[in-house]
C-alpha cells in the first residue's frame, strides 16, 4: 500500500517478477487499469530461477481520504494465465502520513 500526501501525485513503484520455472520468459507487456502499456526495459526475457524489477507510475485518487486499488495484468510469453500484481494508495494528509508511519 502506498500512502499519498498530495492528490493527483504521481506515484512510482516497482514490482519484482520472480521466474522459478525451468524455462526462460519473456515479459512482453502489461495492462495498467484500462490502458495497456510497455514499461521502459520491456520486451525483457527472464531466465529461468532469476528475477526482474518493473518500474510503473500511476496517478493517485484526486480527493483526500481515497483510497485506488489498481490491477496490473502482466503479459507474457509463452503466456501464463492471471499474472497480476494489486497496488493500493491511499490520499492523507502530511500529518496523517506520518503519524502512519511511526
Amino acid at each position: 500500500q502506498v500512502i499519498v500526501t498530495k492528490p493527483s501525485e504521481v506515484i512510482q513503484f516497482t514490482v519484482t517478477l520472480r521466474n522459478s520455472g525451468a524455462y526462460p520468459v519473456a515479459i512482453t507487456g502489461c495492462e495498467a487499469g484500462c490502458s495497456c502499456t510497455t514499461p521502459v526495459g520491456l520486451p525483457v526475457t527472464l531466465a529461468e530461477n532469476s528475477e526482474y524489477n518493473l518500474s510503473f507510475k500511476l496517478k493517485a485518487g484526486d480527493i483526500e481520504g481515497s483510497t485506488i486499488d489498481q490491477e496490473i495484468r502482466i503479459y507474457t510469453m509463452p503466456p501464463i494465465p492471471n499474472l497480476v500484481a494489486n497496488v493500493v494508495s491511499k490520499v492523507e494528509t502530511s500529518s496523517a502520513a506520518a503519524s502512519a508511519l511511526e
